[in-house]
């Protein structure tokens, strides 16, 4: 199961224009602008409604461009960079929005997964779940069940920072022991927060509904 990675081009100085006329950022650079959007959409009150249709949208659905593309934020882009072309994946702004919804609600301060009801993948969708969105929450609840606190750190880290490549590494016993024996798995890094974050702000809302607490406290 091969995921596609995100990749962010712009009008930069140095390099190959692509037929476009834009040249690449590099990998980490376009991750940490990824992860930059997302938390600017999500900070956007306005947009609560649309972030959460993109959200409840099967990787497979019909209606999975158009959420993603109301969501589209100029005023989120970078300002640094004189033109910027934003070529995402529905799938993949929906697994950045994900981390980025848990560190706007949860960043502050976790909660005890501990007591959260098994997984029921049907009811989270807006339609039938596809195979890949079964697998992934599966894997997703697994690793975060089995790893709570790494899994915390790895959503709330930087990406391409020291700190989730420490994450990362905490969460490579659980990911393994997830992972179906019968699957091989390569999955960008981007893919890998959003099965985690994805899994961890449901079974957080989760658990702290069942503690009659709020949803968490936002930054």
């Amino acid at each position: 199961m091969m995921f596609a990675a995100v990749l962010l081009t712009a009008a930069l100085a140095g390099g190959q224009p692509d037929r476009d006329g834009m040249r690449p950022v590099k990998t980490a650079e376009a991750n940490r602008t990824m992860q930059m959007f997302a938390d600017c959409v999500v900070a956007r009150s306005s947009d609560r409604a649309k972030v959460d249709t993109l959200l409840r949208q099967p990787s497979d659905g019909p209606g999975l461009n158009a959420a993603g593309m109301a969501l589209v934020r100029g005023e989120c882009m970078p300002r640094a960079l004189a033109k910027t072309e934003m070529r995402m994946p529905p799938t993949l702004m929906r697994a950045a929005l994900f981390d980025a919804r848990y560190r706007r609600e949860f960043g502050k301060r976790s909660v005890d997964l501990g007591n959260v009801a098994p997984l029921v993948v049907a009811s989270e969708f807006d339609g039938a779940p596809s195979p890949v969105d079964t697998y992934s929450r599966r894997l997703g609840d697994c690793v975060a069940r089995r790893e709570p606190a790494g899994a915390r750190a790895f959503i709330l880290s930087r990406a391409n920072s020291d700190a989730e490549n420490a994450a990362v590494n905490t969460l490579r016993p659980a990911l393994a022991e997830c992972v179906s024996k019968d699957n091989t798995l390569r999955l960008s890094r981007p893919m890998v927060r959003g099965i985690v974050g994805e899994a961890l702000y449901k079974l957080s809302l989760a658990a702290s509904a069942n503690a009659g607490g709020n949803a968490g406290t936002k930054n």
